[in-house]
């Protein structure tokens, strides 16, 4: 029985999509060779300032193939395929196709036109670092000035400059009515006014550098231990009394210990965050 013909329509698209796997996926996670790393790595160290990418050379294209219903072969292309396949039964190493019609063949789509005509043009890019231009705003800002409100004309006082920087009148309001709410809550009479807390916390300030064994040696009548600074601004027991009522914030708002907002400093909290605001406010920071 003689053996019959056949013949398939196969278009360029087809034949570059086979033979250059372009519907593979997997090409990207293929582990590269010790001689590819190589390669690789010679790429990068070689890269300058400025990189020319060229196109590959465009490639012959891939001849058409007619569909056998449209297109008859040609009588020299039969002759040349059966004479390239050898006798030995090995695949021929090439065979070549003429088509007699290839205005039959449908019209590739436009982006693959366009594909194509990008692909046979001699095209190189060329790359270059882009710097950006950032637009930066200058302000005026005067470091290091003093926003302490004191008569500089006249050369001021340590207590004043200590009383304007710390804002020394709204720390002794705060302990004032604090220390009253606290004496409240406790079911304790008490009543204290500024000037008695300015004068608690300066008898304070005095014991902290000219110490004393005991808070009655401050009150002794021995002239090596009486201090005048304290034993005549306020009785022992009135001082004590203060010290006892001494507070700082209200004890009702103050958080569990096992609630997650526990503030640990929370009696002392109120002075803090008032000496740091006076601070941030005395001056402005310096460039150093």
């Amino acid at each position: 029985m003689p053996l019959a013909e056949r013949l398939f329509a196969v278009t360029d698209d087809a034949i570059q999509q086979i033979l250059l796997a372009a519907d593979s996926d997997d090409e990207d996670d293929l582990p590269l060779d010790e001689e590819d790393a190589g390669f690789l790595g010679e790429d990068v160290d070689s890269v300058g300032e400025e990189i020319i990418i060229e196109r590959p050379v465009p490639q012959p294209p891939f001849p058409n193939v007619a569909h056998s219903s449209s297109l008859q072969p040609s009588t020299s292309s039969a002759l040349e395929a059966s004479n390239s396949v050898p006798q030995n039964g090995d695949r021929p190493s090439s065979v070549s196709f003429t088509s007699a019609a290839t205005n039959d063949l449908p019209e590739a789509p436009r982006s693959k036109r366009r594909e194509k005509i990008g692909q046979n043009e001699d095209t190189s890019f060329i790359w270059k670092p882009r710097k950006e231009n950032f637009q930066m705003e200058t302000i005026e800002y005067e470091y290091g000035t003093v926003n302490i409100d004191v008569d500089w004309s006249v050369e001021p006082n340590a207590y004043e400059v200590f009383e304007k920087t710390c804002s020394f009148d709204e720390l002794v309001a705060l302990i004032v009515q604090q220390s009253e709410l606290y004496t409240k809550q406790k079911g304790i009479p008490f009543q204290t006014d500024a000037q008695e807390i300015r004068a608690f916390l300066g008898m304070n300030l005095v014991m902290g550098y000219h110490v004393l064994p005991s808070l009655r040696d401050y009150r002794s009548s021995d002239p090596d231990l009486q201090v005048p600074y304290v034993a005549n601004v306020m009785p022992r027991k009135r001082f004590e009394v203060i010290r006892n009522a001494l507070h700082f914030a209200d004890n009702e708002e103050m958080l569990p210990r096992s609630h997650p907002g526990f503030d640990k400093a929370f009696k002392v909290r109120p002075v803090i965050d008032h000496f740091n605001r006076c601070f941030q406010n005395a001056r402005k920071p310096s460039k150093q």
